[in-house]
């Protein structure tokens, strides 16, 4: 039996794709069996920012992860568990046990196999060889993929194209991790790279109420969505993409296959730590210069 590789999931569902591209791809790699340890979502969300906003272990939704890869037992979330803390408090250094966090490795740079996988991961360079098995393996029941794309089918009627503006506020909008939120005008500017008179707005965001009161996006289509599963692949349906700071927005983009597909993206792409999310921008999609709010 092939040995276990076991990835820490964390955050929201663009964060989790980011680890789970990544360890699958590492995986494949090195000829190991992919656990996915889920124990963050039990007792990691701390702080009023998550008290409105708590994130979900999403990826079981997806049939294809569900069927092929398991979550770690409850004896094994513990035994792991137990060694982060140990890890993480610099008491004891488990690299040698196989613990690696790949944000310390430089994008591109070989990793050598190890056990136990932690850390953001947000390195496309390290999976983007395996989109397409990721385009397989993120499709929804059957019957709710049919729903789904007549829904789009209908919204498109009447427009050549659909622009999918994603809007991320949630956490972001709280004091205790404010940061990151661009304006209305924004979005606005983004939106003239596009023939609006061809064209039809969905705007996809965590704060559908604010965009709706916002006096620029309040006149486009706010898509309702309890589901971030369904949002990511409503709007990967779509045809064009507005994104914001948010690792759900360079999957919804990064996803869609639209022919002619463009991508208009903030420069900077994120307010703090601009040099680890410059990575994320495809050399062809358009830059806008960001407006961020101020506190």
């Amino acid at each position: 039996m092939r040995k276990p590789l076991y990835v820490s999931i964390s955050g929201g569902l663009g964060n989790q794709l980011f680890m789970f591209a990544t360890a699958l791809s590492l995986s494949v790699q090195w000829s190991r069996r992919l656990i996915l340890i889920d124990s963050w979502y039990e007792g990691y969300q701390r702080g009023e920012a998550y008290a409105h906003h708590r994130r979900t272990f999403n990826l079981l939704e997806f049939p294809a992860i569900a069927k092929n890869y398991r979550v770690a037992n409850r004896i094994e979330n513990k035994l792991i568990s137990f060694l982060e803390n140990i890890h993480f408090s610099k008491r004891i250094d488990l690299s040698s046990f196989g613990f690696q966090n790949l944000d310390e490795i430089a994008p591109g740079e070989s990793v050598k196999p190890k056990n136990f996988l932690y850390g953001y991961m947000q390195e496309p360079v390290r999976f983007l060889h395996a989109m397409e098995l990721m385009r397989d393996l993120l499709q929804l029941p059957e019957e709710e993929q049919v729903i789904i794309k007549e829904h789009i089918r209908k919204k498109r009627e009447g427009a050549e194209r659909l622009i999918a503006v994603h809007v991320r506020r949630g956490d972001y909008a709280h004091p205790e991790m404010f940061g990151c939120l661009l304006t209305g005008e924004y979005f606005k500017n983004a939106l003239g790279n596009f023939d609006l008179n061809r064209s039809k707005v969905l705007i996809f965001s965590d704060s559908a109420e604010w965009c709706e009161q916002d006096s620029f996006l309040g006149q486009f289509e706010v898509v309702k969505e309890s589901s971030a599963t369904i949002s990511l692949i409503m709007m990967s349906l779509c045809d064009d993409f507005i994104v914001s700071p948010s690792t759900f927005s360079w999957w919804g983009a990064q996803l869609g296959k639209s022919q002619g597909k463009r991508v208009v993206a903030p420069r900077p792409y994120n307010e703090f730590n601009s040099e680890t999310w410059e990575q994320l921008v495809n050399e062809d999609w358009i830059r806008e210069p960001a407006i961020f709010e101020k506190l």
